[in-house]
């Protein structure tokens, strides 16, 4: 599910920090809503959350606040507040070996194949009739 975000990002870093936010939103209420159908047992905590971009990992991961970014809604600090409690933990993944980009960006053709083999897809040529 896809959502306009309702703020003008003003760095990449303060995107990718954003969504975060918005993820580690999903993943609390998912555990939640696990934890009430009785798969409490079955969940892996901390989840682990994957993002490309270091800057928003180092400053998820960091309480000290810079004079930078002090202008970021404290709302978005729900992925702050989930690394410090340890109910998240967040991993950096590789562009070429993110996913989900083939499903945000348009990509070359060389990324495009390695997104359909990380996808276990394979591309299917179409000929004009």
């Amino acid at each position: 599910m896809s959502k306009k975000k309702q703020c003008a990002a003003s760095c990449t870093m303060e995107a990718e920090y954003v969504a975060l936010a918005v993820a580690v939103n999903e993943a609390k209420w998912l555990t939640m809503m696990s934890e009430e159908l009785g798969l409490k047992e079955r969940l892996q905590m901390p989840v682990v959350m994957l993002c490309d971009s270091q800057a928003a990992i180092k400053f998820a991961s960091n309480r000290n606040e810079k004079t930078r970014t002090r202008h970021i809604d404290i709302v978005y600090h729900v992925a702050r507040d989930a690394v410090q409690s340890r109910t998240v933990s967040i991993a950096y993944v590789h562009s070429n070996r993110n996913v989900a980009d083939a499903l945000t960006k348009g990509l070359r053709p060389a990324a495009q194949k390695n997104a359909l083999e990380l996808f276990n897809m394979k591309s299917r040529e179409i000929r004009g009739e």
